[in-house]
Formats: C-alpha cells, structure tokens, sequence
C-alpha cells in the first residue's frame, strides 16, 4: 500500500497510539461482565461516579471498550499513566475500584491492587 498519498489525519489515526493518560475499562463484550459465563457484572456506574469526583477529569481519559484481550481474567483493565501500562484482573468490587483511582491519583499502589496486576 502507497501511504504517499493518504490523507495526513488519516494516517496519524492509524499509526499513532492513544495520547496521555487514560483508564480503560472492558465492558460489554464477549467476557466481561457476562454474568452468564460466569463472571461478575462489570460495575460501570462505580466508575463513572468514582471518576467524576476523583478529579481526574482533566487529566486521565476514562474509556469502556468491548474488549481488552484477557477473557480469561474478566473483569479487566488497562491503565496507562506517564507512559507507563498496567493491566488488572478481575476488578470486581468498589474496593478494587476504589484502589484503582487512588492510584491514578496518586501513582503508589495498593497491596490490594499489586495483587490484581495481570502481566500480559
């Protein structure tokens, strides 16, 4: 394929990764949340309302996709802070929430949330 000649937006939007900080959440897709396969519901209204008085609004980016790749450990989410990725398994509760934007907020992890890392 000439990439010579596509448009210089487009091509930025298939090359470049997400930019800055954001939090992202697998809701609604194949695994996650499907509480008949097994799997606790996803609490997305936790997240929501967590984000929305975290104060991080200006500065992480929370997203809610379809999939994130790790069925096998729903409920998970990615996490990308100063460049830097983590990934945590079976985030469940509003405790693991909880633990999850007190990190964003302050960049030290709980024991709680060290025990969820999920190393892809």
């Amino acid at each position: 394929m000439d990439f010579k000649n596509l448009n210089d937006d487009l091509l930025e939007s298939v090359v470049m990764p997400p930019q800055g900080d954001f939090l992202e959440v697998c809701y609604n897709g194949c695994c996650c949340g499907k509480e008949e396969k097994g799997n606790a519901p996803v609490r997305k209204e936790a997240y929501e309302s967590r984000y929305a008085i975290s104060g991080l609004s200006g500065t992480v980016e929370l997203r809610f996709l379809p999939c994130l790749d790790f069925c096998r450990e729903a409920n998970t989410v990615h996490i990308c802070l100063d460049g830097k990725d983590f990934y945590f398994r079976k985030m469940n509760d509003k405790e693991d929430i909880d633990a999850l934007f007190q990190f964003a907020a302050t960049r030290s992890m709980s024991q709680r949330l060290a025990r969820k890392i999920l190393n892809p």
